[in-house]
């Protein structure tokens, strides 16, 4: 009597069996919006490193205002930029499913929250606005936490 080979599967067909049963929408909307926000916040800060290094020749002073002023918009541009090259890679890793872009996406939501909520009372539109968008990633990533590969995030 023959005996019957077992094939193993590789890591890409169980991922391939993966997307085709489960629900992956709400993880790649994650991802999605993380892409665009890090979009937003990448180009953002790119515009503000810019104001600063140009403004500074544009304004002939030997004022430390303006030069402190300079500084912080570099410093604030620098961060924005760097803030949206996360996002843009939490979002391709959701786009993915990879497990490490969840959790990391997740620790960002909920950090943006926490922060949004003092951010309401200096400007309101902004604020709520981060409000929801943390809230609705949060949600999103609750509903496809089963869908990260290999996740343990649940």
């Amino acid at each position: 009597m023959a005996k019957k080979r077992v094939v193993k599967k590789s890591k890409s067909i169980k991922r391939f069996e993966k997307h085709v049963k489960g629900s992956h929408i709400p993880a790649r909307l994650a991802g999605a919006l993380y892409v665009i926000l890090g979009m937003i916040s990448l180009f953002s800060g790119l515009f503000m490193t810019y104001l600063a290094y140009y403004s500074s020749g544009i304004i002939i002073s030997s004022s430390n205002i303006i030069m402190q002023g300079n500084l912080a918009l570099f410093l604030i541009g620098s961060g924005s930029a760097l803030l949206g090259v996360l996002y843009f890679l939490i979002g391709f890793g959701l786009w993915r499913l990879n497990k490490w872009a969840g959790t990391l996406g997740l620790i960002m939501a909920v950090f943006s929250l926490v922060l949004s909520i003092p951010y309401i009372s200096f400007n309101p539109f902004a604020g709520a606005a981060d409000l929801l968008i943390s809230l609705v990633l949060i949600v999103l990533l609750f509903r496809g936490r089963k869908e990260l590969a290999g996740s343990d995030f649940q």
